[in-house]
């Protein structure tokens, strides 16, 4: 991909070069080669001439270049810098390419050969570049012909290389090169030819977050998750690291990221708690307004145009060309949104982004918060793991805002991810919060909470009869559920609609209706019931507590209506505390087997 100047070369034969050097001293800088199978055997995109003769190709620079091999090209290379002596092709500076072969027969990527030099003004540099593809033999190949240890041998560093054919990412010869010399250094492979030493190391291509991989339509660009970022060397500590990298963006500092891009902005970390922002809603649509710039000053996203989609809000993720990812954690505005990297890391300064899209984070709630290893959690997303989970040790508060995008039949959500009991991943200050966004000053362009019915609002629909809508187990505290519809099949439900297990958390202003049971307690931990109606719920709207469990449960200002129980207590170790609430067309409003249950100025109409 890429636009630009382009040399597409129609030459048909063998020892095709697309551009051939011959003369020292020349700059090959910012062109895109593209080399077809018409190009065939022997030849090379880019390199240092072999029939100029003596003395030339000295002192090159092929830096800032799209290289790209589509086809063909059998025993040929993308970058060639051999034969390389004490009076040719020295001295060459190679930085800054992104390489990519679509071929099945192409040799090399970056093809180096030489002697060694005896002076350091005639040392080689091969810096800060990307070869990805399929090459037969190697995507960078290092030769040194009579090596000696005290020689200048060709430094080799911040590169990155993976091969998808059959052969290396790296490959070297000489008796004194190899991936342990000190002149190969900080770079990175696919396949762990790269080595360990002098900061080489292994990054799998998936880990190094690319923007695109598919095939005729690469994009080498890295994401914010790279684990490429400062990994390599920087421009302070090694003057042959180039200040710019491929786009033009500045390099700084001590450290810098591998390959020919540099993500162009860095990184400050959010004060603990760090409040993580994830939307729910089913629409795929993008939700930009017009065709905006963004620009981003302390976190704070300022749009070349007013972003006025009823559908927008916090949580929702922006796209930046093409490639940065930003979630919304905020709005000032239509036109000023506060936002953070997936990670809820404030970014640094930019100007002038294009923005490519804005939309939901997660299409479901399942696929939001399901299971041990739920999507908040991913490498892409809060990129937390363990078993369990500690939102407490990585200092983060997550919200997820649901939005009215239609009915999320995503299924069941369990949430199990965050507590292993007895021990609690969450906290007072670091816990999980599921809602939906109302204030259109702050949070979302249109209020996203149902109006008291459920023909409005975020619904999570549950269409299967034996299914929960969420079950929560283990020792998750703190767990917050606002706004919500959870709604179940209707008379033939056999499944409840929120169930919980050790478990302290507060349902506020929900509507639960056709499950069997409303809200399941099984040993509470503290359950509160606010401002919520429960309805339609074959057996009882909120029933449980287990002997092994010591925590209240509280309804309070809610309405439980047509329900075969109301409120049924299963044991004495659950105080029942019901307040400011209204039980109307239960076949029994209140019961239970020998819990203490306390009514306070509620109606209870049978």
């Amino acid at each position: 991909n890429g636009g630009g100047y382009t040399l597409q070369s129609s030459f048909a034969g063998d020892y095709a070069r697309n551009v051939d050097i011959g003369a020292n001293y020349t700059k090959v800088i910012g062109l895109k080669i593209i080399r077809t199978s018409s190009n065939w055997s022997y030849g090379f995109c880019l390199g240092t001439s072999v029939t100029a003769g003596a003395g030339y190709g000295n002192n090159c620079e092929f830096a800032y270049n799209l290289l790209y091999q589509q086809s063909g090209g059998d025993y040929g290379e993308i970058i060639y810098n051999g034969t390389v002596s004490a009076t040719d092709h020295y001295a060459c500076s190679i930085h800054d390419n992104i390489l990519v072969s679509g071929s099945s027969t192409l040799l090399w990527g970056i093809y180096y050969d030489g002697s060694y030099q005896t002076a350091a003004a005639r040392q080689s540099k091969i810096y800060n570049n990307t070869a990805y593809g399929s090459f037969d033999s190697a995507a960078i190949r290092v030769n040194v012909d009579n090596s000696a240890s005290s020689s200048y041998l060709p430094l080799v560093k911040n590169n990155y290389a993976a091969n998808t054919g059959t052969g290396s990412d790296y490959i070297f010869g000489g008796a004194d090169y190899s991936n342990a010399n000190a002149e190969f250094a900080y770079n990175g492979s696919d396949d762990g030819t790269a080595g360990t030493s002098n900061g080489n190391q292994t990054i799998s291509a998936a880990n190094m977050y690319f923007g695109s991989t598919t095939s005729g339509s690469e994009n080498l660009h890295i994401k914010s998750m790279s684990n490429a970022i400062l990994v390599g060397i920087g421009p302070s500590s090694d003057a042959n690291v180039s200040a710019a990298d491929i786009d033009g963006n500045t390099r700084s500092g001590t450290t810098t990221d591998l390959g020919a891009d540099n993500l162009p902005y860095t990184f400050t970390a959010a004060a603990d708690p760090c409040t993580l922002y994830y939307s729910v809603g089913t629409s795929t649509n993008d939700f930009k307004t017009g065709s905006p710039t963004m620009s981003i000053s302390a976190g704070v996203a300022t749009f070349s145009e007013g972003q006025t989609s009823t559908s927008m809000g916090v949580g929702d993720m922006i796209t930046a060309q093409t490639i940065y990812t930003f979630y919304i954690k905020k709005k000032n505005s239509s036109t000023e949104w506060i936002v953070c990297d997936p990670q809820g890391r404030t970014p640094s300064n930019m100007s002038a982004l294009t923005v490519t899209s804005i939309k939901r984070a997660f299409n479901s709630l399942n696929a939001a918060l399901n299971g041990a290893s739920p999507g908040v959690c991913d490498v892409t997303h809060a990129n937390l793991s363990g078993t369990p989970i500690s939102l407490i040790t990585a200092g983060k508060l997550i919200f997820v805002p649901c939005y009215a995008d239609g009915n999320d039949s995503g299924g069941t959500v369990s949430i199990s991810a965050f507590a292993s009991y007895p021990t609690s991943g969450s906290d007072a200050t670091h816990y999980i919060r599921i809602y939906t966004p109302v204030s259109t000053s702050t949070e979302c362009n249109q209020s996203q909470r149902h109006n008291g019915t459920t023909a409005s609002g975020y619904k999570l629909n549950i269409t299967t009869n034996s299914a929960d809508g969420i079950t929560i187990t283990d020792a998750h505290n703190y767990l917050q559920f606002e706004g919500l519809i959870i709604q179940g099949p209707g008379a033939t439900s056999t499944g409840q609609g929120i169930e919980t297990d050790i478990v302290s958390c507060l349902i506020k202003n929900c509507i639960i209706t056709g499950f069997q049971d409303g809200m399941q307690v099984s040993r509470s931990s503290g359950q509160y019931i606010e401002n919520t109606i429960i309805y339609d719920c074959n057996s009882k709207g909120v029933t449980g507590g287990a002997a092994s469990g010591s925590g209240s449960v509280y309804i309070l200002n809610s309405t439980i209506v047509a329900c075969g129980t109301g409120a049924y207590a299963t044991s004495t170790d659950h105080d029942y505390i019901i307040r400011n609430s209204i039980f109307q067309n239960n076949t029994t409003d209140i019961g239970g087997t020998s819990a203490a249950i306390f009514v306070y100025r509620s109606i209870l109409v049978t």
